[in-house]
């Protein structure tokens, strides 16, 4: 309901596009994340069942948060300039924090 308040009611309705400000869309997003949500622990569970795929990492390692750089050899490496949300967690969470500040152009 949040969402749909922020979408109809915001002040900045150019955020969203037209297909995203439609009820029938607000209608269909409401009913889809409540069955989502219930689905959460098996989620978390399944991210988090093979710690191959789980480690230390910023929850969002973009160009504010990380710095990358290549080694004489020409390998990529990085390292952490904000250790302020520098967890254990697993690499698709981490992924996930860093595409969402991507552009959508």
């Amino acid at each position: 309901k949040m969402f749909r308040h922020v979408v109809e009611n915001g002040k900045i309705p150019h955020l969203f596009p037209d297909g995203v400000r439609a009820t029938s869309f607000l209608d269909k997003f409401e009913k889809q994340i409540v069955e989502i949500s219930g689905d959460q622990p098996a989620i978390s569970k399944y991210l988090y069942s093979n710690p191959v795929y789980v480690g230390f990492q910023h929850q969002n390692c973009n160009t504010d948060n990380a710095f990358f750089f290549r080694r004489p050899d020409g390998t990529m490496d990085c390292g952490l300039l904000d250790f302020g949300s520098f967890c254990h967690m697993a690499f698709a969470t981490a992924f996930q924090g860093s595409f969402v500040s991507c552009l959508g152009t």
